[in-house]
């Protein structure tokens, strides 16, 4: 039966029992009222099906449209990063932004931005598997390694744990591994335990006597991730007392 047929039948029997309560002279009131009872709850279950297959098919439908815009973007993200390692060539720079005539701003490794673009190569290798991203994450991300002395900046964890983070997690490189536990060390030595906070910045001493910035909240994943690594309760209390 087609879509219309079935829509026709179904308000030509709600019209005929409901709202035309015709008393048949061949049946008793009560098999009437029974047949019409039964009726109602078949026609109230047969709604509830209906209500749930189309909103099934609508939530089934907005998954494939979801599935495509997600795939379209990732295909993007990869063209543009390929364009990106054609206009950088050398890994000992870091992309941050544009300057205002259009060309690239680059910085060095110190930059709090420097782990984005490999953490972005670590990525797309996640998702496609392919070799090229790999071998060009590594090579971004090895630039990278000496920060993790740096105990000048509450940065650590948007310059390593992107990098060597996505890193680690993808490889499970050992190497990796030790860069960024002492990357927590750098960071956590920044802890106060009078004032109970990582410091953020050490300029503008004559404007800031203490400056702490929300955006050490997301520097802490580095610590949460090296006390449960390293077993040690200490990278866990800074960052949870932060």
């Amino acid at each position: 039966m087609r879509y219309n047929e079935f829509s026709c039948v179904c308000r030509f029997l709600f019209a005929f029992f409901f709202l035309f309560p015709i008393r048949w002279p061949l049946l008793h009131p009560l098999v009437m009222k029974s047949f019409q009872s039964s009726f109602l709850r078949l026609s109230a279950w047969v709604i509830k099906v209906l209500i749930v297959t189309v909103a099934s098919l609508g939530c089934f439908g907005m998954m494939a449209l979801a599935d495509g815009l997600v795939q379209r973007n990732l295909e993007f993200a990869s063209r543009q990063l390929a364009h990106m390692l054609n206009a950088l060539g050398d890994p000992q720079k870091h992309p941050r932004s544009l300057n205002p005539d259009g060309s690239l701003r680059l910085v060095a490794s110190t930059d709090w931005t420097s782990g984005f673009f490999p953490g972005c190569l670590w990525l797309m290798y996640e998702h496609t598997g392919e070799s090229r991203w790999k071998s060009e994450a590594q090579k971004f991300t090895a630039h990278l390694e000496k920060e993790q002395f740096n105990r000048g900046t509450h940065d650590l964890g948007f310059m390593m744990y992107c990098s060597f983070g996505n890193g680690y997690r993808l490889t499970g490189d050992e190497d990796y591994k030790r860069i960024l536990l002492q990357s927590a060390r750098s960071l956590m030595s920044r802890f106060n335990p009078n004032v109970g906070c990582i410091r953020s910045w050490d300029h503008h001493e004559e404007v800031w006597q203490y400056p702490v910035i929300i955006d050490n909240m997301m520097n802490l994943e580095l610590l949460f991730w090296a006390a449960k690594a390293s077993g040690d309760s200490a990278f866990y209390k800074i960052a949870v007392t932060h």
